[in-house]
């Protein structure tokens, strides 16, 4: 078969004006806004965005499991936070599995609820954006809910709105600071044509780090393939794509794919046949690092003529006002604490606390540990251990991340976090409870279910209120009274709180096996309090009963 090649990709010369940029910018950040999303200074950047390419027409007839790049992506998309997905909203091809995807996650997350719950809406932390522009198809019947662009129009606006939003900033440790990193963005290639190679090469130009789907065929495959072994490219590129080439098309190709070559280090490669879709945070979160950490030597590998615009980029040269030798390490390096004297000069300690305070979440996705790594999203565990360390501060700021990454089933950063000695303190106890244990929607007087509350309520109620239901109530209060002395009262009523939730844990246990009762182990004067009126740090007992109740194997058995 062989088909007439369009004389250029069409992306490579079109330039869109910057003002259309900020213009769909401005458009999509006012209309998926949420309350929760929202500083204080009008913050309403996304905590990670994904940007799928690869719509053409295929011309090789091979089948690929698209159910698992669906799962994948959302599974990716729910451990990233606030999440935007962008995609060229076509009628078939990727943009169709890329919708396919989001109205599972829809029925999954919302089920009858979807139609009603807006793009907007706080439950709602996965976006997905059509980047169609005047092209939206008007006619899709198709029931989803997502925010359509109303200027810009394939490859050429797509690759300057991602070069944008890499240019953007969020309050990615806490909504009230001023401390900024850049927006984390990353972009999925599945099937694909040249213009999609084109596309990608433009991209690692401008260093975005890039994943490709290995197994869904076409483009991408090609891609993998040359990357692997570049002699094989005049064989498989026929094949892959199934079009004939001419010279000039094969040179173009060719320069291309070299230019992807010389910036490997941001490509990173997910295979649809053999990785299990819970790796894909992970192989994202890598491919995000690695951008960020090799910014400043990058520049080289991009010496074709073309000329890059520069923008703000971390540096990672010696900081002198706090690099010393520890060992083998060499601190003020780190990428953590580069981003962090972006807004500070020198960092102080109270300024530390403050970031570490504002990792807490509501409700954390819960990763697989099998699949998960240092690097996998969300990132804040990554730059709140380089915190830690920078600043000597792991024994006293340790319990804020260690309560995170008990939520968030993270057993590498726990294990790490114990080894070094930290300590779950006992006031956090029961919001580890509420979180992870308590339902999240279900009344627990109202309505009977069958989550674990429901069957700790079975065996002694009385109990079960006090590990899933108080917590909950007593934070409701103090969101309503917000005056110092009632916020005291509510903290100093958690503290009564946290020791009878440790009792309670102890006593459905002890229900459970039959055990005679036993007398409250915290409830002497000695294990109370400490002088700074908080309680002393959790037992490893208390933990393991957690992990058994939240029905956490792994982090049990550590």
């Amino acid at each position: 078969m062989s088909m007439t090649i369009p004389q250029s990709t069409g992306m490579q010369d079109s330039q869109v004006d910057a003002s259309d940029v900020e213009f769909t910018w401005n458009e999509i950040t006012q209309g998926v806004t949420t309350t929760n999303s929202t500083s204080d200074d009008g913050n309403t950047s996304p905590t990670m965005v994904f940007s799928v390419i690869g719509d053409s027409d295929s011309f090789v007839p091979r089948p690929w499991p698209k159910t698992v790049f669906q799962t994948a992506l959302i599974e990716a998309a729910k451990s990233g936070g606030e999440t935007w997905i962008l995609y060229l909203g076509k009628k078939q091809g990727i943009s169709k599995v890329v919708r396919d995807a989001y109205r599972n996650y829809e029925d999954i997350e919302f089920k009858t609820r979807a139609a009603k719950n807006k793009i907007n809406n706080p439950d709602r932390h996965v976006k997905l954006i059509n980047l169609a522009g005047k092209k939206a198809c008007q006619g899709n019947s198709e029931k989803i809910t997502e925010f359509k662009t109303t200027h810009g129009e394939g490859h050429g606006c797509l690759l300057d709105f991602e070069k944008f939003v890499s240019q953007q900033e969020v309050s990615f440790f806490s909504q009230k600071m001023d401390t900024k990193m850049p927006v984390p963005i990353a972009i999925i290639v599945c099937e694909g044509d040249i213009e999609t190679i084109a596309h990608i090469a433009k991209a690692l130009q401008h260093k975005l780090p890039v994943i490709i789907m290995k197994g869904s065929g076409m483009a991408a495959d090609l891609v993998v393939d040359y990357l692997e072994n570049k002699n094989v490219l005049c064989k498989k590129a026929s094949i892959s794509l199934g079009i004939r080439f001419d010279d000039s098309k094969y040179k173009e190709l060719k320069k291309h794919l070299k230019t992807i070559g010389k910036a490997k280090e941001l490509v990173g490669v997910f295979d649809l046949d053999q990785d299990d879709p819970a790796m894909l945070s992970h192989i994202v979160g890598e491919a995000v690092v690695s951008c960020w950490s090799l910014q400043d030597i990058l520049h080289t590998y991009t010496d074709d003529g073309v000329g890059i615009q520069k923008h703000e980029e971390i540096s990672l040269s010696s900081d002198h006002s706090h690099t010393e030798t520890n060992g083998n390490t060499t601190k003020g390096s780190s990428l953590a604490w580069k981003l962090l004297r972006r807004n500070f000069v020198s960092p102080e300690e109270q300024i530390i606390h403050q970031v570490l305070e504002g990792f807490k979440e509501s409700r954390p996705y819960v990763l697989n540990p099998q699949y998960s790594s240092p690097t996998s999203l969300p990132l804040y565990f990554y730059f709140g251990y380089q915190l830690l360390q920078e600043l000597d501060l792991t024994e006293e700021c340790g319990p804020v991340l260690l309560l995170e990454a008990l939520k968030a089933n993270r057993c590498d950063y726990v294990r790490v976090l114990l080894d070094q000695g930290v300590k779950l303190k006992m006031i956090n106890l029961p919001e580890l409870y509420e979180q992870t244990v308590s339902c999240q929607k279900c009344k627990f007087k109202r309505k009977d279910c069958l989550h674990m509350q429901w069957i700790l309520k079975q065996i002694q109620e009385t109990q079960a209120k006090k590990l899933c239901h108080e917590y909950r109530s007593m934070m409701r209060k103090r969101i309503k009274h917000g005056n110092p002395q009632e916020a005291k009262y509510i903290v100093d009523e958690l503290t009564e709180l946290s020791v009878s939730v440790a009792d309670a844990a102890r006593g459905l246990c002890r229900k459970m096996l039959r055990y005679k009762e036993y007398s409250n182990e915290y409830t002497t004067s000695e294990n109370t309090q400490t002088s700074d009126g908080n309680l002393k740090d959790t037992n490893m007992s208390d933990i393991l009963l957690w992990a058994i109740f939240a029905n956490r194997k792994e982090l049990a058995e550590i």
